[in-house]
């Protein structure tokens, strides 16, 4: 069970040991903390009331408590309690103001009126989504009914026995799943979620609704619900690509990029007259209208691109020698990206280092010398 509370994250273990109740509070050992305002802490003095605020959240995500990035706090066994030696947590009266709640109420049960939600575990993680509505991290997976959460689980792969759990607090959850590193959420398999920062930097959570014919951003309140939003307030995205790409790499593994194969052909458009040889393109960004030389694994996915962008009489042709393409691209200034407009999985910026052939990617930086093979570089 996990535990937000004071902006700090605890991890909560229960066994029974030869008749007698052990507990065990967990922190993480980097002493991340959680936006104060994200979670409501309880009141002051005694045992908090669960109705008092989102500050407990079950069953979903959480992570290997064995894992290093975890650490063992406060110890409780029968009726004794004792903080671990050497714990990072400098205020023990947090830790057992947490121990009290948890002894006092148990398992999490939902505040009055709070709508329920339903998820998909795996293991101990959530179920994820990796599509485009989200391009840049994975969405975790949410449902408005448990039957929507039966029928999701033909969305992920069998072998990592999906489970139905239920959300006790949607707001919390998602608080969550945001600081963890996910780009956001899709509700229903359709609904696509983003986290977003309001001019007072409070974390809100906006969903665009859609009938099949107009979208309609709404933002979600304190029980679950959702209200229409016209604008009213200054938002921002909310997200450290950083945190997106360690959590995709903890998901994903680490490779060049997804769908990696050894002795991989790649494919470039051919040059248009007056290009020197180097086939690029005009594309818009957020910085304006720039040229990039994009490259593929596949010839159809870049006739697809090249449709998409209206470049008539431009072909895919294969690479034969791909550190001379990116190493003439780069001498014209010309950034060579694989899979632009892909996920971010899947997209990667080539350059060229000496001899070195460098690839940036969600897992870091690859380096290909004189053979075929991408090994990472620490």
């Amino acid at each position: 069970m996990r535990i937000l509370f004071r902006g700090r994250e605890y991890h909560i273990e229960e066994e029974e040991v030869a008749g007698n109740r052990r507990v065990t509070i967990f922190v993480r050992s980097s002493g991340q903390t959680v936006a104060e305002q994200w979670s409501v802490a309880p009141g002051e003095g005694g045992a908090p009331g669960l109705a008092q605020g989102p500050w407990w959240t079950e069953g979903l995500g959480l992570e290997n408590v064995e894992d290093e990035e975890w650490e063992p706090a406060l110890e409780y066994a029968g009726s004794e309690e004792r903080i671990v030696p050497g714990t990072s947590v400098r205020d023990p009266t947090a830790l057992k103001c947490v121990l009290r709640a948890f002894l006092t109420n148990g398992a999490p049960v939902p505040r009055p009126g709070v709508r329920r939600y339903w998820g998909l575990a795996t293991g101990d993680l959530p179920a994820y989504s990796l599509g485009p509505l989200h391009l840049d991290g994975l969405a975790v997976r949410v449902y408005s009914s448990a039957e929507k959460a039966q029928d999701g689980r033909s969305a992920v792969d069998d072998r990592l026995s999906p489970r139905v759990e239920e959300i006790v607090d949607l707001e919390a959850f998602l608080a969550a799943r945001a600081r963890e590193g996910f780009a956001g959420a899709l509700l229903d398999d359709e609904e696509p979620i983003y986290f977003l920062l309001d001019d007072e930097g409070r974390l809100r959570v906006l969903k665009l609704a859609s009938d099949g014919t107009d979208v309609e951003p709404m933002l979600l309140d304190r029980k679950g619900g959702w209200f229409p939003f016209e604008g009213e307030i200054e938002m921002r995205p909310f997200q450290d690509q950083e945190d997106c790409d360690q959590l995709m790499v903890r998901y994903l593994g680490s490779q060049p990029y997804l769908g990696f194969v050894p002795e991989q052909k790649f494919w470039s458009p051919s040059a248009a007259s007056g290009e020197d040889g180097v086939g690029w393109v005009e594309v818009e960004d957020e910085w304006g209208v720039s040229p990039i030389v994009p490259l593929f694994a596949d010839p159809l996915t870049g006739r697809a691109y090249l449709d998409r962008h209206g470049f008539p009489g431009r072909e895919m042709i294969e690479v034969a020698d791909l550190r001379d393409l990116v190493r003439r691209a780069q001498d014209a200034s010309h950034p060579v990206v694989l899979h632009p407009e892909e996920h971010r999985a899947y997209r990667a910026n080539l350059w060229v280092n000496g001899e070195d052939l460098i690839l940036d990617t969600y897992s870091g930086f690859w380096r290909r010398g004189s053979g075929t093979q991408f090994a990472p570089i620490a």
